[in-house]
């Protein structure tokens, strides 16, 4: 994990996934020797190796810091996804939110067979990332394992589970409604 400090704002930089054997052309298809060498200084050993003709690609995630708000931009790759397109990248299993938890973000899972109600969590102060079941299946076992608490959103009725944008539109309001509702710091 990369750390760094602008100011009052502190950034760490979150891999999710690295693999130095990419072919450019299977992402660059118009990529030229002259495009490469008036990028070679930038680009150079970090991401080319001219040696193999090959590329790095790094999927990451970014944590933004500041006195007062955590921020998590995420780039949406995630594990157990297929990518039949990309061999190497399809059905990752990475220790991506233990990398998260590391850089001091709490881990949510949102599921229908949660442990607790997620209005029954406090969720005022710390930097948090939620993590959404998918719809009919929930959390896998092993996501499950790896969030800091599991909670389910309460339903009345016959209403038995809620779509992800649904879930994930009311557990962003009970976040917000927290946090506003606590003392400023």
């Amino acid at each position: 994990m990369n750390c760094f400090s602008l100011a009052d704002l502190t950034v760490r930089r979150v891999e999710e996934f690295v693999d130095p054997n990419c072919d450019p052309m299977a992402f660059f298809p118009d990529l030229t020797p002259e495009i490469i060498a008036r990028h070679l200084h930038w680009i150079a050993p970090q991401f080319w190796d001219a040696e193999r003709n090959m590329i790095s690609i790094t999927m990451q995630t970014w944590v933004l810091q500041t006195k007062h708000h955590t921020i998590l931009i995420d780039t949406c790759n995630g594990n157990h996804k297929p990518r039949p397109y990309f061999p190497a990248a399809d059905q990752l299993n990475t220790p991506y939110l233990e990398r998260l938890k590391a850089a001091g973000v709490w881990v949510v899972g949102l599921d229908g067979g949660g442990d607790d109600r997620i209005d029954r969590l406090t969720l005022a102060s710390e930097p948090l990332i939620l993590v959404f079941g998918a719809e009919g299946r929930g959390l896998s076992p092993l996501v499950r394992k790896r969030c800091d608490v599991v909670a389910a959103i309460p339903l009345r009725g016959r209403l038995a589970s809620l779509n992800v944008a649904a879930a994930g539109a009311i557990a962003c309001y009970e976040v917000a409604r927290q946090r506003a509702a606590a003392p400023q710091r």
